[in-house]
């Protein structure tokens, strides 16, 4: 049940959303039991970051994942998304940040798992 929250500074146009919802579909798999048929994501565009206290071009990924989080695969899944975004986007690695969330209680189709 992994979730994907991704802000980003500048414009997103519907051809490189499409790409990262490509990218971030096939990377989601660095997490075992982990696969785009339960994965969520949404994308905002022009929001106001400020980082390193610049607003140049930047990016925050809030991943949020049922179940806990092995240390080795959240790293290989921060590379790939970090590089999908870097890639797609045009913005530099070091201003792209990915934090996770992990939780006990998640709820689908109207129940608890």
């Amino acid at each position: 049940m992994p979730y994907i929250d991704t802000k980003v500074s500048g414009h997103l146009t519907r051809d490189a959303e499409e790409h990262l919802k490509t990218a971030f579909g096939e990377a989601i798999t660095c997490l075992s039991g982990k696969t785009e048929s339960y994965l969520m994501l949404s994308f905002t565009e022009c929001a106001r970051l400020w980082f390193a206290g610049t607003d140049a071009p930047a990016a925050m990924l809030e991943v949020s994942v049922f179940g806990g989080l092995d240390h080795e695969e959240a790293s290989a899944l921060t590379a790939r998304l970090t590089d999908a975004v870097a890639d797609t986007l045009l913005i530099p690695r070091d201003r792209i940040y990915v934090k996770y969330t992990t939780t006990s209680e998640w709820g689908w189709q109207g129940e608890q798992f």
